[in-house]
């Protein structure tokens, strides 16, 4: 997903837990941010995709998190899969604590869509946020839904998951 987003042109900034994760892309110029906060301090619209609602909280709120930022970014997009509930959690305390909007946007599609930006996005937040992150999304999706408020993306993503099964 970050590939792709370099590959049309953005200014790429990254962060992984595993700083080998992202050797390949700062090697095609990508910035390797320290931390999370100084990552959100390097952009607009921060992405962030991982194992679940743990790993989640502590990236944006953790000791080096993103709400630690000094210049939070005006949007931050969550593409891991987690529950609605925790996400509207999340989004309303990243909101008081920075100002920042959450857009929840977990992806369908596996790695072999990312790799061909073929990926479905199914999009939660307030709609001038999403029209503001949708160029982004566009990288590495083909298919991007709003389904409504913060966390309805997240409620589509389960209800897909329970279809595929």
């Amino acid at each position: 997903m970050a590939a792709r987003i370099a590959d049309a042109g953005y200014r790429l900034s990254v962060w992984n837990r595993s700083p080998a994760k992202v050797a390949e892309l700062t090697a095609r110029g990508a910035q390797q941010a320290a931390t999370p906060a100084a990552l959100a301090d390097s952009c607009d619209v921060l992405c962030i995709c991982v194992t679940g609602v743990a790993a989640l909280e502590d990236v944006v709120f953790g000791a080096a998190g993103v709400a630690r930022s000094r210049t939070p970014p005006a949007y931050v997009v969550d593409h891991s899969t987690v529950p609605m509930d925790d996400t509207r959690r999340l989004a309303d305390r990243l909101k008081e604590a920075t100002g920042s909007i959450w857009v929840d946007a977990p992806v369908s599609g596996g790695i072999v869509g990312a790799e061909r930006g073929t990926l479905a996005a199914f999009v939660g937040g307030p709609e001038h946020a999403v029209d503001a992150v949708r160029p982004v999304l566009a990288c590495f999706c083909d298919n991007i839904t709003h389904m409504g408020p913060t966390g309805t993306g997240q409620a589509t993503k389960a209800c897909n998951q329970m279809i595929g099964f």
